[in-house]
């Protein structure tokens, strides 16, 4: 398939370096789709279409693909689907022809050969049989030793050359040999490995600038998952004492991981329960923390989970109101609570509290508040409500929400709207910029105005597509104005060649030829003895 051609050689170059490094995960080819998770600072889920040997769509959910964009993301898949066989079950039927062909002999005399060179495969192979004894605890331990080792320098730090292969390797070794020993039976063996892998992740000195640390974090808990699926109740004992136990300094990397673990998992009652007192234990210590920034951040997370856990056990709702009363300020239990007045159809303590949530918060958790509450009255089809939470927004907001204004503009007509609309720009902050507005409306007089008082060009560059049939000469004034401004000051050959490429801009204007002519003529003579503006301005064919 040929695709190369619609990515930029940088574009493509980046994905390549994605797909070498490993950084292509859970990729699941279907027919004509094509899915994969692909690994950076954050996960990234693709999803490629293909028809007749040809992409005819391709998605991520990066912020560089929502621009409209084909991100190195796709292109990392793409270079893993062509090095993908394409026909796996072709492939599996000869394998097994040609162990069909072999004799008992000959497969004992090759796969002794085989163990004897990996240690590695001979505790998968014990696996396979069915000996996932305590006794191999030893030799697994010296597996993760391996790994580990093999990726560190003299000074245990491992670098960010030999990081993603790291990551790869604890992966497989995670997902592979510890998976495969996880069963109703044996729960112990796989759960003590992976707390060691836990622990040495902790405390590991890495050069993680690709998110390697959060993808081994996504896939211990994975692993983890599968073991309390599998674990009966005495086991699950062990494992949450021991998930409790490592919430300390030491284990801060893992917090998130080893929270969820306890919060998504132990739901029989009696971990409830102790998750009920322990909840309510931290949340008292966190709010004697002397440091209120800190305090209230961790204050706020041990009372969300102790109010869900309260929720879970089906505690008498004036229990439940009264924790939110003495905890309302903050604002993921009142978050939580809305939702779930939302879900019980409590539509008019959702917006109690919204409304309260509004004036008690600032910042974007008071936006946030703003916009579910508009949207709760849209849903409830209560539209004087809904018209004024709009209003609020529009008019608090440090910046136009161009979606929130056309939602304004409908609930007008054609005739009404100008009115509402100056109505609206008057009543907005003064310091918002509200071009946006102006160059949506078409009103180009006042669009010229905020554009001749702003600094520089960048206001200029933006709307003069829309600006210059009508406002040519105003546009060319400000670019000499601003041109002469920054000429005066000296810089290195980069920033002339800034200034020339102002100047080739000004070329596209009606009149723009004659313009520039003066304005070089006059630097000339002003900078003659600047060589390297000299040289640039040479460059330019006029």
């Amino acid at each position: 398939m040929d695709w190369e051609g619609l990515f930029a050689p940088q574009i493509l170059d980046r994905g390549l370096d994605y797909y070498q490094r490993g950084l292509v995960t859970n990729f699941v080819t279907t027919k004509g789709q094509i899915q994969a998770n692909v690994l950076g600072t954050e996960r990234y889920r693709v999803t490629l279409t293909v028809q007749d040997d040809q992409l005819v769509d391709a998605d991520c959910d990066c912020p560089y693909a929502a621009e409209g964009e084909y991100c190195k993301h796709m292109a990392a898949v793409l270079f893993m689907l062509d090095e993908t066989p394409t026909t796996p079950a072709v492939a599996a039927a000869d394998i097994n022809d040609l162990v069909a062909q072999a004799d008992d002999q000959q497969v004992r005399t090759f796969l002794t050969t085989l163990l004897q060179a990996d240690n590695r495969l001979v505790l998968r192979f014990k696996a396979t049989l069915g000996q996932k004894m305590t006794t191999d605890l030893g030799d697994y331990r010296q597996q993760i030793d391996d790994i580990f080792n093999a990726y560190m320098d003299r000074y245990g730090f491992i670098d960010y050359e030999s990081a993603s292969d790291f990551e790869v390797d604890l992966t497989d070794f995670m997902t592979t040999d510890i998976a495969d020993l996880i069963s109703p039976e044996q729960v112990d063996l796989p759960s003590t490995l992976l707390e060691e892998i836990m622990i040495k992740l902790a405390q590991l000195e890495i050069d993680d600038s690709d998110g390697e640390l959060m993808m081994l974090m996504d896939n211990c808990s994975d692993v983890w998952q599968q073991i309390l699926e599998q674990a009966n109740l005495p086991a699950k004992r062990q494992l949450f004492d021991w998930l409790r136990s490592q919430l300390t300094e030491k284990m801060a990397l893992l917090e998130e991981v080893i929270e969820d673990l306890l919060f998504d998992n132990f739901k029989e009652s009696e971990f409830m329960a102790t998750k009920l007192t322990w909840t309510a234990e931290k949340l008292k210590q966190a709010k004697k923390i002397d440091d209120d920034w800190v305090s209230s951040l961790t204050a706020e997370k041990w009372a969300l989970y102790h109010v869900q856990t309260l929720v879970a056990l089906k505690r008498p709702n004036a229990e439940i109101d009264q924790f939110f009363q003495e905890n309302s300020q903050y604002s993921r239990v009142r978050q939580y609570i809305i939702d779930r007045c939302i879900q019980q159809y409590d539509f008019d303590r959702a917006i109690q509290l919204l409304k309260a949530g509004k004036q008690q918060a600032n910042g974007i958790i008071r936006r946030q508040f703003s916009v579910q509450l508009k949207d709760l009255f849209h849903q409830l089809k209560r539209p004087a409500d809904y018209q004024q939470a709009l209003w609020s927004l529009l008019t608090t907001d440090t910046s136009v929400d161009m979606g929130l204004y056309h939602d304004y503009k409908r609930l007008f007509s054609d005739n009404q709207w100008p009115v509402e609309r100056e109505k609206l720009l008057s009543a907005i902050k003064e310091y918002v910029d509200i071009k946006p507005i102006l160059a949506d409306e078409r009103l180009l007089q006042p669009l010229l105005t905020a554009v001749l008082a702003d600094d520089g060009l960048e206001s200029v560059q933006t709307y003069e597509k829309l600006l210059k049939p009508k406002f040519a000469k105003a546009l060319l004034t400000k670019y000499v104005v601003t041109l002469q401004a920054m000429a005066e000051k000296t810089g290195g050959r980069k920033y002339y060649q800034q200034l020339v490429a102002i100047l080739r801009r000004m070329l596209r204007y009606p009149q723009g030829k004659s313009v520039v002519v003066q304005v070089i003529a006059d630097w000339r003579e002003r900078y003659g003895r600047r060589r390297a503006m000299m040289d640039e301005l040479d460059r330019l064919d006029i």
